[in-house]
């Protein structure tokens, strides 16, 4: 971060006695040392560590980020061992994180949270940890996100909706990292908060709730893509028993999400639900034929089969047009609605070329 031009001046006073008869005595008195430069509104003045904390703290009340950040990092520079440094550091870290600048601001959180750590204050390392939780949530940096997340909840006995947004997170983590038992362990736990807490104002319509219904229909989303019908037939059999169980619990989990209400979570659901029976689609297509069957024999098996699954190619096209009439009325859900869109467009076509022939 570029610094602006600064001085550092130590003011003393020199000062003789009266003038009675007698040894002449010196004073000497030293003052705070002050920053002599331009303020966040670049009018030149003298500023202690008292000075710099208000003007910075100014900046960023006034939405200047930049230079609240810059003055918080100076103050910390010039007047390291001040009783302002460390909330500055940890100031500067907000700043930062709002500003995108994510490993300058896990940096200056991190310092911040170690002075307040040697200076005792166990509120300000809560505090700390809560910023640096938000930055690793930021980075995706979910094997740092967990430990420091199950500490400040070992620690601080958080808030209603303070406690339920952090298992979420947890829950967010774990599944990133592909542990989905567990995932879905602090998920449910998360939801069951909610559902003990429905009168809460704060979690009504709370994101990481909807969020976290939508991750649980992630979880068997992911266990039922994860399903392929192989032969021999019975082992296809039990294939189609896993996948249309997945399938269900997905599709409720979904479906719950969706109720919610969420602007954004709500149309990520209903793209997921249209997906769930496009991907049934394409299990069923893609399953293993019997490699003894004649040409004619796979021609009579594969318009037995679009018979079949018809209708999931016509529920997929139904979730998807009401996916979009919601996205519509929500304002919202930008990036899946146009997800929708394309994959709407293909099922569409699979109708149109694949099943022309085929009967309703």
């Amino acid at each position: 971060m570029r610094r602006a031009f600064f001085a550092v001046v130590v003011l003393t006073f020199h000062g003789l006695g009266c003038s009675t008869p007698g040894p002449v005595r010196e004073t000497r008195v030293e003052l705070e040392p002050v920053v002599i430069g331009p303020d966040t509104n670049g009018t030149v003045r003298a500023l202690g560590a008292v000075g710099m904390f208000k003007d910075a703290s100014q900046a960023y009340t006034n939405g200047k980020l930049e230079a609240a950040a810059r003055r918080f990092l100076e103050l910390c520079e010039v007047f390291p061992e001040s009783p302002q440094a460390p909330h500055a550091r940890f100031n500067a870290g907000i700043a930062l994180l709002r500003l995108g600048k994510l490993g300058e601001a896990e940096k200056a959180l991190t310092l911040a949270r170690e002075l307040f750590v040697a200076r005792g204050t166990a509120n300000d390392v809560a505090d700390a940890d809560r910023q640096l939780i938000r930055c690793y949530e930021e980075q995706k940096r979910w094997d740092r996100l967990i430990p420091a997340a199950q500490a400040l909840m070992q620690r601080v006995k958080l808030g209603v909706t303070e406690r339920i947004e952090m298992e979420v997170r947890l829950g967010v983590a774990k599944y990133e990292l592909g542990r989905l038992a567990e995932a879905e362990r602090w998920l449910r736990r998360a939801l069951e908060g909610h559902r003990q807490n429905l009168s809460v104002p704060s979690l009504q319509g709370n994101a990481y709730v909807s969020r976290a219904q939508f991750l649980i229909g992630s979880v068997y989303g992911e266990l039922f893509t994860s399903v392929r019908f192989r032969l021999p037939v019975e082992r296809m059999r039990r294939d189609l028993s896993d996948k249309s169980s997945f399938f269900l619990k997905a599709q409720a989990a979904y479906l719950g999400c969706v109720r919610l209400g969420h602007p954004k979570w709500s149309v990520a659901a209903g793209f997921q639900l249209g997906k769930l029976y496009e991907d049934f689609y394409d299990a069923m297509m893609e399953a293993e034929v019997p490699s003894d069957l004649s040409a004619e024999e796979k021609e009579i098996y594969f318009a037995e089969l679009k018979k079949k699954i018809k209708p999931m190619v016509h529920r997929a096209i139904d979730v998807y047009e009401r996916n979009l009439a919601m996205s519509d009325r929500q304002h919202d859900g930008a990036e899946w609605a146009k997800r929708t869109s394309l994959q709407l467009e293909r099922m569409r076509g699979i109708l149109r070329t694949e099943f022309r022939d085929i009967p309703d």
